[in-house]
């Protein structure tokens, strides 16, 4: 009997591996990832539900290859996630140089998000760049924490909805992950037309790599600078790379995330009939 698993995330190994990096190159933020840094019991879990598995499916390229540096065998099949639907008649986001550049980030506030990078940029870039932060802060207060509430325009959780409305409100997406699946905050942006400077960690570079942003490394802050300061440079970017988003995210939404997994499935289930 075949048994498939659908893995939204990396191999816990290879988030180890980052939490260890961020420990030695962001250590202020490193108490955010502490969990990161145990093996676990639900790790345990993990790999015996990736032992017991014939065959995974796998959202990024990213969680292929940490599967298989985690020695996991079975076939992988990769099936992208989707990007929302783009609204009928929605037009790219415009700036036209005045006031500041509106950077947004979305996520949790923890060291693995890249929160450090973003704090640092908003320093080099200010007043010139104001970047905003959407997300869950962590359980307890430290001193990293308390410099980037003072850095950055913190608003706190919303609902998904105010979320998609804040980003049509911004110029630009900074999403530094250090190792995500594929993140869902990265493809709802480009369902707005916000251009995206996001890290290979973030999971979706392969889709801001064809127009829509740029792709910096991961512990990288002087790269997202340059980035934004192409924008301050050449306002008109910002329509140009969030028309490229609106084209890419109608070409990659979650129609053919269904209809790549029910072809998955047919022919899993055509093989089986067969024997």
């Amino acid at each position: 009997m075949e048994t498939i698993l659908e893995v939204p995330h990396v191999h816990w190994a290879t988030t180890r591996s980052w939490a260890g990096q961020l420990e030695s190159l962001s250590p202020g933020w490193a108490i955010t990832a502490r969990r990161d840094m145990i093996r676990s019991k639900v790790h345990v879990m993990e790999d015996v539900e990736l032992g017991l598995a014939t065959r995974l499916i796998s959202p990024s390229a990213q969680v292929t290859k940490s599967l298989r540096k985690a020695g996991v065998d079975s076939e992988i099949t990769e099936i992208p996630y989707g990007c929302p639907d783009v609204e009928p008649g929605q037009t790219p986001l415009r700036w036209d140089g005045s006031g500041p550049l509106k950077v947004l980030f979305v996520g949790r506030i923890v060291g693995m998000k890249g929160i450090a990078d973003v704090v640092a940029a908003a320093k080099a870039l200010s007043p010139a760049v104001h970047v905003t932060a959407i997300g869950q802060l962590p359980g307890e207060t430290f001193p990293a924490l308390e410099d980037m509430l003072a850095t950055v325009d913190y608003r706190g959780t919303m609902p998904r909805s105010e979320i998609l409305r804040e980003m049509r409100r911004h110029h630009v997406l900074l999403l530094p992950s250090l190792v995500e699946g594929r993140s869902l905050a990265a493809l709802e942006g480009l369902s707005q037309g916000l251009p995206a400077v996001v890290t290979a960690g973030s999971g979706v570079e392969d889709l801001v790599s064809q127009g829509a942003g740029a792709v910096v490394d991961r512990f990288a802050p002087e790269q997202i600078v340059a980035e934004l300061h192409r924008f301050l440079d050449e306002p008109g970017l910002v329509e140009e790379r969030s028309a490229k988003a609106l084209r890419i995210a109608g070409s990659s939404g979650w129609g053919p995330f269904r209809e790549e997994t029910a072809r998955f499935l047919r022919q899993v289930g055509s093989g089986f009939r067969g024997q």
